[in-house]
């Protein structure tokens, strides 16, 4: 009775293991993390516990994906396989670092670059690390090493016909050239990074990562392009004022109209950080004598010129209501 017990439990094990493979051929990914996760753990290969843990994180399933992924990295490096356990490294810290978990993911990445120290500089794992250290980078704003990084992580991906790598390659050159404003240029590489994935070339977990970088750089076309406008029409109504006569006026919803100052205008300009708007008003010559009121989160701008009362207004719109710099021509 006791041996009927234990080969039914065996066939369901073998069962579990054979259905979750399946699974991931057909990338039925819930599926196959469910099964892949019932599994005897004992039965499970290398290779079963990074398919579990990529099942598992298409699933948003992180935790059983990380557990997943150390499992693999600990039998791939007892084995003796230090270049799988470094991509297992990778997956990792990709985790760690997309949740913010920043010191954990760096941590990961560097235990992955110490497993390739035999490997040439060009070695393809090398690549999918470089992403690492792109976003790294272009979060501290050095662009041009963040460029220079993005082009590494493209000619690698192209020596080796990994598309994962070129894709985002291309999409990293895109953002950047929009960055800088050559934004034809820079769509022209998101579409070319685009077809890869309609093309089916691409891994799916790296699919999913790239779509978000593609959405980012179409949310930087429209950050670029309020950016030069605003620029651009703040830039002439100080050209057009500066010197006269302003009037800063705020309604809040809470505190109601309120002027907060006048004076002579100097300036106004615009940080797109924070879309912030600043105006300075006061003495152009007696820099102490400058009254500056920065309004964040600036919404929408609007200049409107009343020619019988010979006056123009600027108003900022924002979360707290709308603020006026009134000019008397």
């Amino acid at each position: 009775m006791g041996r009927t017990r234990d080969l039914a439990r065996d066939r369901e094990v073998v069962d579990h293991l054979g259905l979750g493979r399946d699974a991931i051929a057909r990338q039925a990914w819930a599926e196959a993390r469910d099964h892949l996760a019932r599994a005897d753990p004992a039965a499970l290969t290398p290779h079963d516990w990074h398919s579990l843990g990529t099942a598992a994180y298409l699933v948003a399933d992180r935790d059983t994906a990380v557990g997943a992924w150390q499992q693999a990295f600990t039998l791939h490096t007892r084995a003796g396989e230090p270049v799988a356990a470094a991509m297992d490294a990778n997956w990792i810290a990709f985790v760690h670092n997309t949740t913010g978990n920043i010191s954990v993911g760096s941590g990961w990445v560097a235990r992955g670059l110490r497993l390739l120290d035999g490997e040439p500089d060009d070695a393809e794992p090398r690549g999918f690390f470089a992403i690492h250290e792109f976003y790294r980078l272009l979060e501290g704003g050095d662009f041009p090493a963040a460029a220079a990084c993005g082009e590494r992580v493209l000619d690698i991906g192209r020596r080796w016909g990994n598309a994962d790598l070129v894709s985002f390659g291309l999409v990293g050159r895109g953002r950047l050239l929009i960055y800088t404003g050559r934004v034809a240029e820079g769509l022209g590489l998101l579409d070319e990074a685009m077809t890869c994935l309609t093309n089916g070339e691409v891994s799916a977990i790296a699919s999913g990562n790239i779509y978000c970088a593609m959405i980012e750089g179409c949310q930087e076309i429209s950050d670029y392009r309020r950016m030069s406008e605003w620029t651009d029409a703040l830039n002439d109504f100080t050209r057009r004022n500066a010197g006269r006569r302003a009037t800063i006026e705020i309604d809040d919803p809470e505190i109601g109209a309120q002027m907060l100052g006048r004076g002579a205008l100097v300036g106004v300009t615009y940080d797109p950080h924070d879309r912030r708007i600043e105006i300075m008003v006061g003495d152009a010559h007696r820099a102490r004598r400058h009254l500056m009121h920065s309004i964040p989160k600036v919404e929408s701008i609007a200049m409107t010129t009343d020619e019988h009362s010979a006056s123009e207004a600027l108003e900022l719109r924002h979360g707290r209501g709308h603020t006026l710099v009134l000019i008397k021509r």
